[in-house]
């Protein structure tokens, strides 16, 4: 299926269903349909890139990911959609040309489920996963946080990883954790504190330590 560039003239749509089909990128011109409320791409596996100036879709409540394996990483401006509730897939990759973990911070309407998934080594991991303001994310019931295999991890590696962890602290009213891949030897501080957490996953993690004091 391809997508022509004269969707835009759907000037008052409001809901758009495209989950299951083989693009892999969608045109820019889907961002000028300005009262978009949601976008379906659920299934979508082959699709690598969400269009730029996603900022423009001032409207956008509900951006449906699920199994949108290929995306390799987020666009800029997406942190300015700060009416998302729905958006279940976040991918951090390189920076320079795409949004990382501080596109989050802003998106506190976020619900349900969200999973950011990690494809690059992150460098100075605190200050950007502190800007990712998981902290004042009430909403969301289940976070995922997953490392790619291939990430090779050295000693400075490992401690990026640690560091990362422990300020992608969630809101305490979160009610399940899944930590897949994750390379860091002890657990981050902040896991007693989830006081309503129900389900705890970890799997092909390197961690030693579990500490619930």
């Amino acid at each position: 299926m391809i997508v022509p560039n004269s969707i835009e003239k759907l000037t008052y749509l409001k809901y758009l269903d495209f989950s299951n089909n083989f693009f892999e990128v969608l045109p820019n011109s889907i961002t000028r349909l300005l009262n978009l409320q949601t976008l379906n791409l659920n299934y979508c596996f082959y699709l690598k890139e969400l269009p730029g100036n996603i900022q423009n879709l001032f409207n956008l409540r509900n951006l449906y990911l699920e199994n949108c394996y290929s995306l390799t990483h987020m666009p800029l401006g997406l942190g300015q959609l700060t009416s998302l509730q729905v958006l279940p897939w976040f991918v951090v990759n390189k920076e320079l040309t795409c949004g990382g973990l501080p596109e989050l911070n802003k998106l506190n309407n976020l619900r349900g489920e969200l999973s950011i998934r990690i494809k690059v080594l992150v460098k100075d991991a605190t200050s950007k996963a502190k800007d990712a303001n998981l902290k004042d994310k009430q909403h969301p019931r289940k976070l995922k946080l997953s490392w790619d295999d291939e990430l090779g991890k050295d000693v400075a590696g490992v401690c990026e990883d640690e560091n990362l962890m422990e300020s992608l602290c969630p809101h305490q009213s979160l009610k399940m954790l899944n930590v897949e891949g994750y390379q860091g030897v002890r657990f981050p501080s902040w896991l007693p504190s989830l006081t309503g957490l129900v389900i705890l996953e970890i799997s092909n993690s390197m961690c030693q330590r579990l500490s619930l004091e």
